[in-house]
């Protein structure tokens, strides 16, 4: 399932040209056109408007997925021929959440951008990365080095006692509101390893009881998120300063202001709809 991008010159023009489907994406948004994705004549014009202005990031093509996505660097450059042709780019996780048909199509063309636009180089000896001609990964034609699309796992788990559920606010987020405790595996250790570590490193306390319950890819930038429940078993809640900023524990029917969108893993997990 190679990936093309202009470097493959008349290739990689017939193959955007004969796309089912195209992306225009700026950091974590997609770019709607009256609501819908672009068609073929505003996105061909959009992305060599982008070009003109030198900012666009990246414009790749996936076969046999077959779409067309570029990426471009800041909403400010946008040429001010669209400015009113009824665009508008909306966060990728809203679109997905009210578009679930859609949503997986576009979050593996996020994720596939993001990734080819971050690994331009062998990480082994720096040549300039080519595209695989068979599959969908990069090359290095200096030392042969191949490299596929990265996938992080992360655990996030929603914690009960009794009628009550423990929910938390780090103080990395970009946005003030509880959550799950989520965190990244690390290297030897399985996913209920990840959260019995992560509930002990962040808040201090021994679970019991976990479950898995589902998974949801999550590629903000690459994460695929396993989503687990449990039970507490002991302890006093004693925070990881540097991680959370606050975690209480809250009736199911008293819960607080829950700024996520609905359909994502945390909302989910809090809901019940796993």
């Amino acid at each position: 399932m190679p990936i093309l991008d202009q470097s493959n010159g008349a290739e990689f023009e017939s193959a955007q040209n004969a796309a089912s489907a195209r992306y225009i994406f700026c950091d974590r948004e997609i770019l709607l056109v009256d609501g819908k994705l672009p068609d073929k004549k505003f996105y061909d014009a959009f992305v060599a408007a982008q070009i003109e202005a030198a900012n666009l990031d990246r414009a790749i093509v996936e076969l046999p997925q077959n779409y067309a996505a570029a990426k471009i660097a800041a909403r400010s450059g946008l040429a001010k021929s669209f400015c009113d042709s009824g665009e508008a780019f909306v966060p990728l996780r809203e679109f997905c959440y009210k578009n679930p048909a859609l949503a997986p199509a576009a979050l593996r063309a996020k994720g596939i951008l993001f990734w080819r636009d971050t690994y331009r180089h062998c990480p082994k000896c720096g040549a300039a990365f080519e595209n695989d001609k068979k599959e969908t990964a990069l090359n290095c034609p200096a030392c042969s080095f191949k490299l596929y699309p990265r996938i992080e796992p992360c655990v996030i788990v929603l914690i009960s006692r009794g009628d009550e559920i423990l929910l938390v606010k780090n103080k990395r987020a970009t946005r003030d509101f509880y959550s799950c405790i989520a965190g990244f595996m690390e290297l030897g250790e399985s996913a209920v390893e990840a959260v019995r570590r992560e509930v002990k490193e962040e808040v201090g306390l021994e679970i019991k009881n976990v479950t898995p319950v589902g998974s949801q890819s999550w590629p903000f930038p690459d994460q695929l998120m396993l989503a687990f429940t449990a039970d507490w078993q002991s302890g006093d809640l004693v925070l990881q300063e540097e991680e959370i900023a606050e975690a209480r524990w809250f009736k199911r029917d008293a819960l607080p202001p829950l700024e996520m969108i609905r359909g994502s893993v945390a909302w989910n997990l809090i809901n019940g709809k796993f």
